[in-house]
């Protein structure tokens, strides 16, 4: 609740239409309270309405991810998404894709076949497409689907532990590299991820738009999508810090 004193001023100029020919000045002050329905008792950035919308207490860590899609709870409000929804979008035609936190079961899933994604599914490793058999949080998959498109969701209890640190790291080899990312730094400019690497990463990303089935280039890195990175030296560590 934040209260807001508005100012009303009235005047009543000479000559006004139904009052006497004399010049009147009246000021009139109201002081209301009005709901702006941003009130935030813990001081965590997410406002106390949205928590209870979706939470049903004021009890979440901002910076926690609590459905696993690789954005935290903050970002979920600001991006205006629902926190406990953890949904995989497939389209028809070649999709470029990822997982963030990965199910308990990381091998290919029952449910791609009940989707008629087209087998096999591949990904990128020392510079040649391979087949995958599971999934690997921090590298791009590609997969064929035949319908027009298709969700995948998954739940909460499917998930795998997260992981507890504010950081992770992947590795570029030399050459082309697939990659993704498992948790959105707060800083997801592409810039700011591969900062101090110029002399080491070309820094034009690509990422792929299924819509017009090209590749466009990245500003971002966010996870559930696979991007291309080109390093031109051999074993570049990246940290991913989750809370800078």
């Amino acid at each position: 609740m934040t209260a807001i004193r508005y100012l009303f001023i009235i005047i009543l100029i000479q000559g006004t239409p139904d009052l006497p020919a004399s010049s009147v000045s009246t000021s009139i002050f109201v002081s209301a309270t009005v709901s702006t329905g941003k009130t935030d008792h813990d001081d965590d950035g997410m406002t106390d309405d949205w928590e209870l919308d979706y939470f049903g207490d004021l009890g979440q860590d901002a910076e926690k991810d609590f459905d696993g899609d690789g954005y935290s709870n903050l970002q979920e409000f600001q991006k205006n998404t629902d926190p406990q929804d953890y949904s995989l979008e497939l389209h028809q035609d070649w999709n470029l894709i990822s997982f963030a936190r990965l199910p308990k079961n990381t091998y290919i899933r029952p449910e791609f076949a009940r989707i008629n994604v087209k087998p096999p599914i591949w990904t990128w490793d020392n510079n040649i497409m391979v087949t995958a058999s599971e999934f690997d949080p921090l590298l791009g998959h590609w997969i064929f689907l035949e319908n027009d498109s298709a969700t995948i969701k998954i739940e909460k209890d499917q998930l795998q532990a997260p992981n507890g640190t504010g950081s992770y790291s992947l590795t570029l080899r030399k050459g082309w590299n697939l990659i993704s990312i498992a948790r959105v730094p707060k800083n997801a400019y592409i810039q700011s991820i591969f900062k101090d690497k110029d002399a080491d990463i070309i820094s034009t990303v690509w990422t792929w738009d299924w819509k017009n089935g090209q590749y466009v280039l990245a500003k971002t890195l966010e996870p559930l999508r696979g991007y291309w990175v080109y390093s031109k030296t051999r074993d570049i560590p990246i940290t991913i810090n989750i809370k800078d």
